[in-house]
């Protein structure tokens, strides 16, 4: 898996196997012409989100896929920042927010974050056409930004078949689509149970979720 880091903070960007692209992109096409699904255009972009309420669609026949890059970002997490090393099995969580969003030509996604609601977010890259917009993380550190601006932004390469996955607190946006085709990609949270590892981390992960407005 590849992880990158970028300001103070690493992500998961990497692409999946052959039988595990084949599995979202058919679950994608399935849930596209759904007649279930019900358009919704959020306040802060021009991109329609494809869902079923506001919990999400069911994903279970996918979710053993997603949890399994999921897992590997939050143990990456445990270990670069709290230098505690876990096995992927102690971590345990529930997916929300689930969603497929379509970015139609000229279509953005403006600046926003999820800081308040999950513990990080996901993305599954189903269409990418050239020109058609990608993802940009924006510097957390506003004093740096000051001293070198040029440091505000930086814009990940992402590809079809790609998961992506990085702290829900870290702000972002999608650039306009330039084509005329669609961007669509799978986004999901995922709400992690601090206790799934221990009484105490458990303690200390709601204390200092609490100081940072994670929820």
């Amino acid at each position: 898996m590849n992880f990158e880091n970028y300001f103070i903070t690493s992500i998961l960007n990497t692409e999946l196997s052959d039988i595990e692209r084949l599995e979202l992109d058919s679950f994608m096409k399935k849930k596209l012409i759904e007649f279930n699904l019900v358009p919704m255009i959020p306040r802060n972009n021009s991109s329609t989100f494809f869902s079923e309420g506001v919990h999400g669609f069911d994903i279970v026949d996918i979710e053993d896929i997603l949890k399994k890059y999921v897992k590997a970002y939050i143990k990456n997490f445990l270990k670069n920042n709290l230098k505690i090393d876990v096995d992927v099995s102690q971590i345990e969580g529930e997916f929300k927010s689930k969603c497929i969003i379509k970015h139609e030509s000229n279509q953005n996604h403006f600046l926003h974050t999820h800081g308040s609601n999950i513990f990080c977010i996901g993305v599954y890259v189903h269409k990418l056409p050239k020109n058609s917009g990608n993802t940009w993380l924006r510097n957390p550190d506003n004093a740096m930004i000051h001293v070198l601006p040029i440091s505000e932004f930086v814009e990940l390469d992402l590809h079809e078949g790609h998961i992506l996955v990085f702290p829900s607190w870290l702000t972002h946006m999608v650039s306009n689509n330039l084509s005329v085709e669609d961007r669509i990609v799978l986004h999901f949270g995922f709400d992690w149970n601090f206790g799934s590892i221990d009484k105490d981390f458990s303690t200390y992960m709601n204390h200092f979720k609490n100081l940072v407005n994670f929820k």
